[in-house]
């Protein structure tokens, strides 16, 4: 049985076809409607049982795809501050003539300036020597984010003590000696004010395609539809997060401890005018009191970091719809169905998020070198050329010291913020560590004007280039 429309409800179905044909027949009625169209925030399809408005919607899950990391306080280490031991120099006598020493030799303490100026001691005798210092340095920085200034500090320690024993043998002086020297002073002074300001940006995009089937039932004046929607959303989230750190904070470096050495000595008369010596010094700390190497690096430290955030999310979505449903109306009714493209359509959304955190925080290294250890040998040479002038040499062998050194690390941040975080940390390392000392050479000459009145001279080089710190 076929139906056909009246004239109004033929013109009515046109206007609501876009002007498109409309054919019939017994098995139900077949209508190729024109693609919805925007409206709003929703699309409306025109069907012959009335328009279908139909909300534009996005399939992905929704929220930004990228969150933005909570501002902290920046991480903060302090510079590594190693201080080259300072050599002591033994005896207030060879001192006071700045260590031009090498041609006069005379006295308890040749065994560190010259071992074979022992052959002047006739007879035994027993040496001590104490000392006091004042240190004063003045310190200077091509940072003018580091601001360095003088500083003074004392020092006292056992110097030296030696033990001096001259015998024959073979009608030929010789002279042996036990000494205990200091070798190298590591006290050490250093504090200064510094500024960090640091700027970093951090961009991040990702990009996620979403499709997902959306259906819906509607109930219309002249009859009913289910539209059926095959949509792909994709979604892009930018972000773009400026931070801006401003710290200010001190700095100080403590560090103090020695290295001794137990000397025995050997000097020989080759002739009565010319004597040889050789010393082998066992250096290790912790002899008769004497401490470990140690120092301590503190900074504490206050700032702001500012955090600015700008998050943007875009999605863009088409597809495709059917719908199918019934045309009912007093005189006829049939089934009607149709399909169509859904035209584009996009959202952006933008977020901002401005944050300012203030921190103080404090970061303390403290440096512990025990059980130090090694061994080198010194020679000398001394001529009296005539009872007015002479000459001497000596040599100080290279040596590596070894030692082990143990670090622990504290370090901590408090943030100004509503629950008032604090964050702690601490390590305890342990490792094998070693010196490399350089060598070192003297020449000097010593004119004996009287028995009151000596006038000496010395070159003397110490490859320090050549000093090393290593650890493993």
């Amino acid at each position: 049985m076929m139906s056909e429309f009246s004239e109004g409800e033929q013109k009515a179905a046109e206007a609501r076809s876009c002007g498109r044909s409309i054919v019939a027949g017994a098995a139900g009625a077949v209508l190729c409607l024109c693609p919805g169209y925007l409206l709003g925030q929703s699309m409306t399809i025109p069907t012959p049982a009335g328009n279908v408005s139909i909300p534009l919607v996005h399939v992905d899950p929704g929220g930004s795809l990228i969150s933005p990391p909570a501002p902290s306080a920046p991480p903060f280490t302090a510079p590594t501050i190693f201080s080259a031991p300072l050599p002591s120099g033994s005896g207030a006598r060879a001192l006071g003539v700045s260590g031009a020493f090498t041609a006069i030799a005379d006295d308890a303490t040749a065994a560190s300036w010259n071992p074979a100026g022992l052959i002047q001691l006739e007879r035994p005798e027993f040496s001590v020597v104490y000392r006091l210092k004042q240190e004063y340095n003045r310190h200077w920085s091509g940072d003018p984010d580091y601001r360095v200034g003088d500083d003074e500090y004392f020092g006292n320690a056992l110097n030296y003590m030696s033990f001096v024993w001259p015998f024959r043998i073979m009608e030929r002086n010789m002279v042996i000696s036990l000494n205990l020297q200091e070798v190298f002073d590591f006290t050490q002074r250093f504090h200064a004010r510094f500024s960090d300001r640091a700027t970093t940006r951090d961009r991040q995009v990702r990009d996620e395609t979403t499709a997902a089937t959306v259906t819906s039932q509607h109930l219309l004046p002249q009859g009913y539809v289910g539209v059926t929607e095959y949509l792909t959303t994709r979604h892009l989230t930018t972000m773009n997060q400026l931070l801006h750190s401003s710290t200010l904070g001190r700095l100080r470096f403590d560090q103090e401890g020695s290295i001794y050495a137990l000397t025995p000595a050997l000097a020989l008369e080759i002739t009565p005018k010319f004597s040889l010596g050789v010393a082998v010094n066992i250096y290790q700390n912790n002899i008769f009191g004497a401490g470990d190497i140690r120092s301590h690096t503190s900074a504490r430290y206050h700032g702001t970091l500012d955090s600015t955030v700008d998050i943007t999310d875009e999605r863009f979505t088409d597809g495709t719809y059917q719908y199918a449903g019934m045309y009912t109306s007093p005189t006829v009714s049939y089934p009607i169905f149709g399909s169509g493209d859904v035209d584009p359509y996009s959202t952006t959304d933008t977020y901002r998020e401005s944050t300012t955190l203030r921190y103080e925080g404090y970061y303390d290294v403290y440096d512990n070198i025990d059980d130090f250890r090694g061994v080198n040998a010194t020679f000398g040479g001394l001529w009296a050329a005539h009872e007015k002038i002479s000459f001497g040499a000596c040599l100080d062998l290279p040596w590596t010291g070894r030692a082990r050194q143990r670090k622990t690390l504290l370090s901590g941040v408090n943030i100004a913020d509503a629950l008032g975080t604090s964050v702690t940390s601490r390590s305890v390392t342990s490792k094998d560590v070693e010196f490399d000392f350089p060598l070192s050479w003297a020449a000097g000459t010593a004119w004996h004007w009287n028995n009151r009145l000596t006038t000496s001279f010395d070159v003397s080089q110490t490859l320090w280039s050549q000093y090393s710190f290593k650890a493993e």
